[in-house]
């Protein structure tokens, strides 16, 4: 390993993992072992903050760096990470769409890159940017550090939803959201877990006296398992589960 600091896992297209570091990034390949890559600006210099690593509806892997952060991507001819877009800076979330459009937060708005035509258009937030999900009806759905959970409307390029503690979100820092096999989302916070049900708008809670690993969770701890399981971290551990098989627990915000 080029360090003992990992900030982001990813699975491969073939089963190898991806590991980001605080110096560089990880390939492990069952039966081969590891190999490192470094990134480096156009001009040379190593960048090798690396806080995500993220893999598009092409199967093509990106990965964002901190310092003086870039946006690469993996070119398998090369076998070597290059840079994509030197303009764009400290990413903390992406996902795409089905326009070839990758959509990134920071920490005060969301970009819209063209993959083609590496057009750049920015919308601004005014937060953190913590975790991005598209949903259904030409949605994303924003998880921010203040301003809870965001739905962003693609085609109106604007914040058409806005959900805090006031409707019965657990804390206004969504760090995660992953979205169940019935569509609906899980948000991890600073103060517990929250299940929203976009057609409903209705939250339900979850603690620590649940059974969390604690209230607290951290950014970037989640991921959907290949058997629709859900994960999430935090300062105590982690926990996973089966969406469909967790009671009902309703919160009615006070009038």
């Amino acid at each position: 390993m080029p360090d003992n600091t990992v900030n982001h896992l990813l699975t491969g297209t073939n089963g190898e993992l991806w590991i980001a570091t605080e110096m560089g990034i990880a390939r492990y390949i069952k039966g081969s072992g590891f190999k490192y890559y470094v990134c480096r600006t156009p001009t040379g210099v190593l960048n090798n903050s690396i806080q995500l690593l993220f893999k598009d509806q092409d199967e093509k892997i990106w990965a964002a760096t901190f310092s003086e952060g870039r946006v690469y991507t993996y070119n398998p001819t090369s076998d070597q990470f290059e840079v994509f877009s030197e303009d764009i800076y400290d990413i903390n979330c992406m996902t795409d769409d089905q326009k070839g459009n990758i959509w990134m937060g920071n920490y005060n708005e969301i970009i819209q890159l063209n993959k083609q035509t590496k057009k750049i258009s920015r919308y601004l937030i005014g937060k953190p940017v913590r975790a991005i999900q598209l949903g259904k009806n030409n949605r994303l759905w924003l998880g921010t550090e203040g301003k809870g959970l965001l739905a962003f409307d693609i085609s109106l390029k604007k914040i058409v939803e806005n959900y805090s503690t006031n409707e019965g979100l657990s804390n206004n820092a969504v760090l995660n959201i992953l979205e169940d096999k019935t569509g609906k989302l899980w948000l991890s916070t600073f103060n517990g877990l929250s299940k929203f049900d976009p057609s409903t708008k209705k939250f339900v809670r979850y603690e620590e006296t649940d059974g969390l690993q604690s209230n607290e969770f951290s950014y970037g701890a989640a991921l959907k398992l290949k058997d629709g399981h859900l994960l999430f971290g935090g300062n105590n551990g982690f926990n996973i589960f089966d969406a469909d098989s967790i009671k009902l627990k309703i919160y009615e915000p006070a009038l």
